[in-house]
């Protein structure tokens, strides 16, 4: 089993879903005044996306080296 980073892994936590859910309950909720809170909304879902996108690629390379590294030793 490869053992990833502790902060490599909390990158990948639910915040963009959960401001997803967040800004449904905001909107039903009729609130005056929201136009700053759906900024920080989207621009919190936006810059999540985009973290994500550009991680996955290092990542995964990463990924791809431990689990090579991995291999390699089982067969010696």
């Amino acid at each position: 089993m490869c053992r990833w980073p502790k902060a490599d892994l909390g990158q990948f936590g639910p915040r963009g879903l959960a401001s997803i859910v967040y800004m449904v309950m905001v909107i039903g909720a009729h609130i005056p005044g929201i136009e700053p809170i759906m900024s920080t909304f989207i621009w919190t879902i936006l810059l999540s996306v985009a973290r994500h996108g550009l991680m996955a690629i290092p990542l995964a390379k990463l990924y791809g080296v431990r689990a090579n590294a991995r291999d390699d030793a089982s067969l010696e």
